[in-house]
């Protein structure tokens, strides 16, 4: 959850956590699943220096749970089998890899806006609620790939300006990249 959050705030919303401190140890998965993911970056966030980024990032990253490492649907959770303990048989590339159902996959959480989400359907309809937020990111990332550089406080005017010209038809790529294209940044970067 922590990786997938950070990319929503980086790649979605445009708004990148800090680098985690050095002093702090990596949260390790839990592979028998005595706790869940949620419980463990609970107490990871009791840190303070940890707390204040992984309360933004964290909730984002927990509605993407519902998807596992491979991209499927899931409700819940697998666990590794400890010896004795019967599993669900599966075969993974010829071999058997047996697995026990861990608990339910929680996806709830708030978005950065305050507003709270139950599922990976809710969450989507809230990322749709920050649609210009989106739109500003996807149009500086498109500056920063047209002119080698991001786009400088000077280039501000041009961003706001672009949004609004760009809002009544729903941010369409298209028109974005005709915008970064046709903008005096693009011919005298």
């Amino acid at each position: 959850p922590v990786m997938r959050g950070a990319y929503v705030l980086t790649k979605f919303l445009g708004d990148p956590p800090p680098p985690p401190p050095e002093s702090v140890a990596a949260v390790e998965p839990d592979l028998q699943m005595t706790m869940t993911v949620r419980e463990q970056l609970s107490a990871h966030r009791e840190q303070t220096e940890c707390a204040r980024c992984h309360d933004k990032m964290d909730p984002l990253g927990f509605a993407l749970e519902c998807f596992d490492v491979m991209g499927q649907y899931r409700t819940h959770y697998r666990a590794a089998i400890s010896a004795g303990q019967k599993g669900v048989p599966q075969i993974f590339n010829g071999r058997p890899a047996p697995f026990r159902v861990g608990p339910a996959v929680d996806a709830t959480g708030v978005m950065p806006n305050g507003e709270a989400f139950e599922d990976m359907d809710e969450f989507r309809s809230q990322l749709f609620k920050m649609d210009r937020q989106m739109a500003q990111n996807l149009l500086e990332q498109f500056i920063v790939y047209a002119t080698g550089a991001p786009p400088s406080f000077a280039d501000r005017q041009f961003v706001e300006d672009a949004l609004d010209r760009l809002e009544p038809n729903g941010f369409r790529i298209k028109s974005m990249i005709h915008e970064v294209v046709a903008s005096s940044i693009f011919r005298t970067k």
